[in-house]
């Protein structure tokens, strides 16, 4: 692994971050889009309901904006399986660009934005920021 990050260490880059995404609620569509897909069921936004195993748990959403860049966000939800073999994400966009979802005219690519968009607002979730990750916790 070392002789693999040393030879890739001068091509990744830094680390980019992103604008900050404003979802006006005039925009409800993601928002109803993100509740269509049951993005819930098990991605958590905080606290852990009391009748869900933490076993069917999947990442806590508020921490997208900090570790995810939203090129990345579009390829996952696009094909997780093309990224990690065996996920447990779905596709929700198995004929993409054509979609099953009529929000947005059908159209998977224009939905994926608005997910993604959405993702990007959250805020609150443990941070992999040093320090940050103490007082995230301590607001909930």
């Amino acid at each position: 692994m070392i002789s693999y990050f040393g030879s890739i260490s001068n091509s990744i880059g830094p680390f980019q971050t992103h604008e900050a995404v404003k979802v006006s609620s005039a925009d409800a569509g993601s928002k109803q889009l993100f509740e269509l897909l049951k993005c819930q069921q098990c991605h958590v936004l905080g606290t852990i309901p009391k009748d869900q195993p933490t076993s069917n748990l999947a990442p806590d959403l508020r921490m997208a904006p900090e570790r995810l860049q939203p090129e990345w966000i579009m390829q996952w939800l696009k094909k997780p399986s093309d990224i990690l073999p065996g996920t447990r994400m779905p596709a929700f966009w198995p004929d993409y660009p054509k979609s099953f979802y009529p929000q947005m005219g059908n159209d998977a690519e224009t939905q994926i934005k608005a997910i993604r968009d959405y993702l990007l607002t959250f805020r609150g979730g443990p941070s992999p920021k040093v320090g940050a990750a103490k007082s995230a916790n301590n607001n909930n």
